[in-house]
């Protein structure tokens, strides 16, 4: 009687495992539909006059070790690597207005050529499709569309699509 009861109570955790994981993934979907296409408002700075395709990396905080939690030398791997194939996009850290990071920090992504733009906050309010999506990163192509969702740090396979949306030759 105890073997069968507890056999039930694990089909059911089972079972609610299952239904839980899919209104997650329901939820994610969802989400990145709203995104996805969607068109970008930029603020009125220089760095976005372009028409260059820009990977945005939204950055609420940056913690106790701002290179670290940013990612920079991996964003700068990835520069390097859009460079050797003649992909060209301009990676941006979109951080809080109020912040400032560390000059040895500053002079880091100035070295790696990669852009900083203080203004998060205006940033938002311009897009508040960005505040319904737990994703910080986003391809933007130079028509202002979000082509892409998702950073590809630790992920070659998410790089890869990356690399063939800013149009290298599979």
């Amino acid at each position: 009687m105890k073997s069968r009861f507890s056999a039930y109570l694990m089909v059911a955790m089972v079972v609610l495992f299952f239904c839980s994981c899919d209104g997650k993934k329901d939820k994610t979907l969802r989400e990145l539909k709203d995104v996805s296409g969607c068109q970008v408002k930029f603020p009125d700075v220089p760095l976005f006059r372009g028409t260059k395709s820009k990977i945005l990396v939204l950055v609420a905080d940056t913690g106790e070790c701002s290179p670290c939690s940013m990612g920079v030398n991996e964003w700068y791997v990835y520069r390097l690597d859009m460079e050797e194939r003649h992909l060209d996009a301009d990676i941006v850290f979109v951080l809080p207005e109020g912040m400032r990071l560390p000059s040895a920090v500053d002079s880091l992504l100035l070295q790696y050529g990669l852009y900083r733009y203080y203004g998060y906050e205006t940033f938002m309010k311009l897009n508040p499709v960005f505040k319904q999506v737990h994703y910080s990163t986003f391809l933007i192509s130079p028509k202002r569309k979000v082509v892409l969702i998702g950073s590809p740090l630790d992920s070659p396979k998410l790089w890869r699509v990356y690399r063939v949306a800013l149009g290298e030759k599979e």
